[in-house]
C-alpha cells in the first residue's frame, strides 16, 4: 500500500507543485490587496453609485473592510 502511495505521489508531483505554487501566489496577492480594502473612505464613492437593490442583496456591504466580511 505504501509503495502505491509513493508511486502516485511521484507520478503527480508536477500537479502537486503546480497547485502549491498557484495557491501560494494567490495568497500573496490577497494578502497584499487586503490593506486597500480597509480604506473605506476611498470605497464610499464607489458604493454611492450602487443601486439600493445591491445593498439589499448583500447583508452589510460596508463590512468588506473587516477580516470577517472580506
Amino acid at each position: 500500500m505504501a509503495v502505491e502511495f509513493k508511486h502516485a505521489l511521484r507520478r503527480l508531483r508536477g500537479q502537486i507543485i503546480g497547485w502549491a505554487v498557484g495557491v501560494a501566489l494567490y495568497s500573496l496577492v490577497m494578502a497584499f490587496f487586503f490593506p486597500s480594502i480597509g480604506q473605506m473612505e476611498n470605497i464610499d464613492g464607489y458604493l454611492s453609485l450602487f443601486p439600493k437593490e445591491m445593498f439589499a442583496f448583500f447583508e452589510n456591504l460596508y463590512a468588506i473592510g473587516t477580516p470577517l466580511g472580506y
